[in-house]
């Protein structure tokens, strides 16, 4: 296992090495949260007060509930701006991989005495460390914005929770990165993909438009992808406790309803997924593209 861990601490390194390349990441995740706090989270949160205060009725506290309506779009924003992290930043990893092979050192290290699944399991977990690490900043940043604005502060188990759906998370993306990596051999065409990716997590997974706002056949199809439920898993573990403070004495349909309109939730037809069944769809995934990879980096030949 020495090398594994050797080219694990290699990946790394090179990751760390480039200045540019680890700000630019932070930076991403910066302007990701601010284009959503700035544009898309006042309509979210207009929204979110007035259909609050056509439930509630008369006598509220309307300055109560429009700061509970900003708290929960805001930490659904971090929420969202976490889960495309879990995916984007795993999946940039693997530019080292196909810069490997562009220099000759894939070859080289296919011609070392080390089995080939060791070497894909190096990959796998120097993108899942530099992924989960990187999320774990933006919850951080996040966690230091809202205490510096009095808006909320996580406690410890939901911060552990969170933390667990991290780490699930960037490790199924970051298994699936290296089953498409291995059949890409131009940093021009991971590129590429980089940016078809970020776009497509970020709207598959329900942040830049309200995953309920889709039509039901629309939504029956992304239910069948991975990135909605690593999302929902993300959005539970870090909401669950301030909507039921936030949404005290609203009722359970209400919450309900809330949930599967900000991907909280999530049905295929009338059929709730449970978080165990996010899970099990996720390790799925997991398990056949582990398998994909392993028998692609197999079958390789090197030129």
């Amino acid at each position: 296992m020495m090398e594994i861990g050797y080219l694990v601490k290699r990946n790394m390194i090179i990751y760390r090495r480039d200045k540019a390349y680890v700000f630019f990441s932070v930076l991403s995740m910066l302007i990701l949260l601010g284009l959503m706090a700035l544009f898309l989270g006042k309509s979210n949160v207009d929204y979110l007060y007035e259909t609050m205060v056509d439930y509630a009725g008369e006598n509220v506290d309307l300055a109560k509930i429009r700061d509970d309506a900003a708290c929960l779009i805001y930490l659904w924003t971090l929420s969202g701006a976490i889960a495309t992290n879990g995916i984007t930043v795993p999946l940039t990893i693997y530019s080292n991989m196909i810069g490997d092979e562009r220099n000759g050192k894939l070859q080289a290290f296919y011609t070392a005495p080390v089995k080939r699944w060791k070497l894909t399991v190096g990959y796998m977990m120097s993108s899942w460390m530099i992924g989960f690490g990187m999320c774990f900043i933006t919850l951080f940043i996040g966690q230091v914005y809202f205490a510096i604005a009095g808006i909320l502060q996580f406690d410890a188990k939901t911060i552990l929770t969170a933390a667990g759906a991290m780490i699930l998370s960037t490790f199924v993306y970051s298994v699936i990165g290296y089953a498409i990596a291995i059949f890409v051999h131009s940093s021009g065409a991971w590129s590429g993909f980089l940016t078809v990716a970020g776009t497509l997590a970020g709207f598959l997974g329900g942040m830049y438009l309200p995953f309920g706002s889709l039509g039901v056949s629309v939504r029956n199809i992304i239910v069948g992808l991975p990135v909605i439920h690593s999302a929902a898993l993300i959005r539970t573990a870090l909401m669950e406790s301030i909507m039921n403070e936030c949404f005290a004495g609203f009722g359970t349909p209400f919450i309900d309803a809330f949930k599967n309109q900000m991907g909280i939730m999530l049905y295929v037809d009338e059929t709730q997924i449970t978080p165990c069944q996010n899970i099990i769809l996720l390790v799925c995934y997991m398990l056949v593209s582990f398998m994909i990879g392993i028998y692609a980096t197999n079958k390789r030949k090197m030129k």
